[in-house]
């Protein structure tokens, strides 16, 4: 075990992953909400508000993405620190090299994201199940707005109320 604080260097690059991981874990969190936005926006009847809906869950992708301090950058120059030549550590890798308090920070932010993880690609996939079966209605409406007439001629009713069939020439003269 390594004891953080002999090292001002790994002190300082722990305390900036740690901040890193904070603002990447508020971030998804935002992220989640967004999602579970936008997928009750598409379960409802009312489609009005899924173009916005979309519209802040991309925002909330972007600005995760957007981060400056990204979390891994900070991963990877803790781990060449403290295993030159190892190849990078997971947080979970990192944890276990580290004492306390780190070692649980660290341990606690693993499982975190990890959690948040999951729960996303849950939510994905939900919301892809309930964006094809939005589709699937489209098409169907589509398909009877558009389909061909089954009769080419259509029929009228005579004076007495019964069927007669017509051409299209006379439904024109009689409109």
């Amino acid at each position: 075990m390594i004891d953080p604080t002999q090292d001002q260097l790994l002190e300082g690059g722990l305390q900036a992953l740690n901040d890193a991981l904070w603002r990447q874990r508020s971030r998804l969190d935002v992220l989640v909400f967004k999602t579970k936005v936008a997928k009750l926006t598409m379960a409802t009847d009312d489609q009005t508000f899924i173009p916005l809906a979309v519209s802040e869950l991309d925002q909330a992708t972007r600005a995760l993405r957007a981060e400056d301090h990204d979390p891994a950058k900070l991963l990877r120059a803790i781990s060449h620190h403290l295993t030159p030549g190892s190849g990078n550590l997971t947080l979970h890798d990192l944890a276990e090299h580290l004492t306390e308090p780190w070692a649980r920070t660290i341990q606690e932010h693993a499982s975190a994201c990890h959690t948040i993880l999951s729960e996303l690609k849950a939510l994905s996939a939900e919301g892809r199940a309930l964006a094809h079966s939005g589709l699937q209605q489209v098409q169907s409406i589509l398909a009877l707005v558009l389909r061909p007439p089954v009769n080419e001629a259509p029929e009228m009713y005579d004076a007495n109320g019964s069927r007669v069939a017509t051409d299209h020439q006379a439904v024109d003269q009689l409109l």
